[in-house]
Parts: C-alpha cells; sequence; structure tokens
C-alpha cells in the first residue's frame, strides 16, 4: 500500500471521527430522527470517558474548588467505569509525582484529594515502591481514624459546571445535524434537546452509568439559554 493511499485512510478516519465524536466539521443533514439519536449517544460515550481527563485538568487546588467545579476523584472514578483504570492510573500518578504536598493539605476539606493520596499509595504498594514519610503518617492515620465523609467536600458535586458544559456541547452536536436548538413546551416537534435527552435516556436503561439524572428537557433547555448568550 502506498503512502498516499496510507495518508488518504488517515484522513478519512480523522474525518469521520469528526463527524460523530467532536464539534468540529461537516455533519450529515437529513437523517432520522432515530439516526441523530445514536450519533448522540456515540458523542455522550465519549465525552464521558474524557470527564476524568477535564476534571483533573480543572485543577483540584483548595483555591479553585468553588462548589460548582468538578473535582477528579479516582476511587470514585473506579466504581463507576473499573474499564478505564488505566487512564486513572496515569492520572493519580502524575499528581502523586508533582503534587504530594498539595494533596495532604487539600486532603483535609476534600475527599477528591484525600482519596487520590490512598489510590496513589496503594499504586506504590502495588509495585513495591517506598513510600515518603509524609505518606506513611497519612497511611497510618487513616488506618487507625479513617475520616468521616460527611465533613469532607464531595470528589465531583452532583451538578458541576463540567456537566453543564458536557450537556451544552452534547445539544450543539445534535443541533448541527439540521435541528433547533430547544422548541416550546408546547411544541411536538424535535429539538437538540429532545435529541439528547431521548440519547441520555436510551443510555441509562441500558445501564450505561452517568445518564440517569440531568437529561431532562427542561434541564437541557435551561442549560442551553444559559450557555449559548
Amino acid at each position: 500500500m502506498s503512502n498516499e493511499t496510507n495518508a488518504s485512510d488517515l484522513i478519512q478516519k480523522i474525518q469521520k471521527t469528526r463527524e460523530l465524536y467532536s464539534l468540529l466539521g461537516e455533519k450529515s443533514q437529513g437523517l432520522k430522527h432515530s439516526e441523530i439519536i445514536e450519533r448522540v449517544k456515540g458523542f455522550l460515550i465519549e465525552q464521558e470517558k474524557l470527564r476524568d481527563s477535564f476534571a483533573f485538568g480543572e485543577g483540584v487546588d483548595v483555591s479553585n474548588m468553588g462548589k460548582n467545579v468538578a473535582q477528579f476523584d479516582p476511587i470514585e472514578s473506579y466504581k463507576k467505569n473499573p474499564s478505564a483504570i488505566d487512564n486513572t492510573i496515569i492520572l493519580v500518578n502524575d499528581d502523586m509525582d508533582n503534587r504530594e504536598e498539595e494533596l495532604i493539605n487539600e486532603a483535609e476539606n476534600f475527599k477528591g484529594s484525600y482519596n487520590t493520596l490512598l489510590f496513589g499509595i496503594a499504586i506504590k504498594l502495588a509495585h513495591d515502591q517506598k513510600l515518603s514519610d509524609t505518606l506513611k503518617e497519612f497511611l497510618v492515620n487513616h488506618l487507625i481514624s479513617p475520616p468521616d465523609d460527611q465533613k469532607k467536600s464531595s470528589g465531583r458535586p452532583k451538578k458541576t459546571t463540567l456537566d453543564e458544559e458536557f450537556r451544552y456541547h452534547a445539544i450543539e452536536f445534535a443541533r448541527l445535524h439540521g435541528l433547533k436548538a430547544t422548541r416550546n413546551d408546547e411544541s411536538t416537534s424535535f429539538s437538540a434537546c429532545d435529541a439528547v435527552s431521548e440519547a441520555a435516556t436510551a443510555l441509562s436503561q441500558s445501564r450505561v452509568p452517568g445518564f440517569n439524572q440531568g437529561f431532562g428537557f427542561e434541564v437541557l433547555k435551561k442549560i442551553w439559554a444559559k450557555h449559548s448568550k
């Protein structure tokens, strides 16, 4: 196979990926509503895979932790999606290598930081790596007196700015397929908000985690109005 053929195949794959999973690139028009819903389902799943990376990138410093800001929590992430363990380990190792002292300071108030330390220590012990004196002290304190999670801010609040951004992007993705973003409550027309709501309902019914709440039409309509200004 020639280099030109390889390049052409790669370009086609990139274009297809953009069409199906990105806000970039041209989208097919005139699709049936069921076909748009299927595309939105795929888009939502791909966004969910990126959630930890986005939350991690927003930072977990105390100074950044407004009540509506998502925080990376590796233990919750693993419970929710065990198959993403490799990505979770990469993020935890990065935090442990570069922010150990900050994590210790944050752990007193933030569950996500506390769980990052626990997860990081578990990784080190599993690979027979030496713990610093600070981590040893943290582990001993945890074993002797586990924290009351109720006193810590949740690793990821139920509603976060990240959640809203992802939902807004999903609405925009559906809209790019030729739908109006929303509709009047009394209207029976099919909008992008309807497409996202129905896609999330289908995923939830298929027991895909992360789509069982926050995707009602009225909620999505408000998110669109807020972020499209």
